[in-house]
């Protein structure tokens, strides 16, 4: 049986690029559909990316539990805002 080789790609240079492009963007983080951090802008701990993240997976979670129950479908984008902070979670197949 043949084995597929895992490759890590780091796109930190592309966060980075969205922090520094987009106005009143300070931190980013990408991260996969369970909230296993992808990259992390300069800006930002790796811990804090880590919790960012979490936090970002558990909001996008509710929304699906919600979509589900009343019946809205699918989630395509839950946004946090609160003081100047922004978190975009997708799924990684959608980027």
């Amino acid at each position: 049986m043949a084995q597929r080789a895992s490759a890590t790609v780091d796109i930190s240079w592309l966060v980075n690029d969205l922090v520094d492009r987009v106005a009143h963007v300070h931190q980013a983080v990408v991260l996969s559909h369970d909230g296993i951090l992808i990259a992390k802008s300069a800006g930002l701990s790796r811990e804090d990316a880590g919790h960012l993240s979490a936090v970002a997976a558990g909001m996008h979670g509710l929304a699906r539990g919600a979509g589900r129950r009343f019946g809205r479908g699918a989630v395509r984008l839950t946004a946090e805002l609160p003081a100047r902070t922004a978190s975009f979670p997708f799924p990684t197949s959608v980027i």
